[in-house]
């Protein structure tokens, strides 16, 4: 009787885990609109849409995989092919306190995302996780960031929201952030803070990444 119990109390365990897993939600970033690639190690698994950056893959997951909170209802996993994209500093917003949200380099491709402007200019940010005072569980890996005034943020200051938590359990691992800060702008209108930026936010884990050409230079006009 209890091997019959054991036996069926494994069953459930895989069942769930199965159904765990099948509820992944997976998006593709391509500059290909009609790109075919396969879910990576995904059996069975289809990409839900292929979208050409990141800010529209957060739209596409706040349109229609969340609920009335404004939370993901499922796991959720970007892939992006390899290329350069030049995307303008956003807040990402598709996040959960219950599932998890992953920014992935697709395998074996070289994900470059560039802030340079034709100007001269570069972008304030690549992206910063909005602040919801809750847990956020964005994993961000893979990718080279490079041209920026900062690089990805998580939270904000105190001067702007009051106090509280404002996202945690988020990772930022493998990348590489390279010629971040005010140093690499032309012009002399933002202020560089980080190229990781963690405010307000705890249980984040930021590991295996290289630091290159970190640099401010230039003071703000009101100092």
């Amino acid at each position: 009787m209890l091997h019959k119990l054991l036996m069926l109390c494994c069953c459930v365990a895989l069942l769930l885990s199965s159904q765990k897993a099948m509820a992944t939600k997976y998006i593709l970033v391509s500059h290909d609109p009609n790109d075919s690639a396969p879910v990576p190690g995904g059996a069975g698994a289809s990409f839900e849409t292929v979208v050409p950056g990141l800010y529209e893959a957060d739209l596409y997951v706040r349109s229609g995989l969340q609920d009335s909170q404004n939370e993901n209802t499922d796991d959720i996993t970007v892939y992006v092919r390899g290329g350069t994209y030049h995307e303008e500093g956003f807040n990402w917003r598709a996040t959960s306190p219950t599932y998890e949200t992953k920014l992935i380099a697709y395998p074996g491709e070289e994900v470059i995302f560039d802030g340079l402007n034709q100007d001269g200019t570069i972008q304030t940010k690549l992206l910063t996780v909005s602040p919801v005072f809750r847990q956020t569980n964005v994993w961000i890996e893979g990718f080279i960031i490079q041209n920026y005034v900062n690089g990805v943020g998580f939270g904000d200051s105190a001067q702007k929201l009051s106090a509280g938590k404002h996202t945690s359990g988020n990772t930022v691992i493998n990348n590489v952030f390279r010629r971040v800060g005010n140093t690499f702008n032309t012009i002399n209108t933002h202020m560089g803070y980080h190229a990781v930026g963690i405010t307000r936010s705890d249980n984040n884990r930021v590991e295996d990444n290289i630091f290159y050409k970190i640099e401010n230079d230039k003071i703000m006009p009101d100092g």
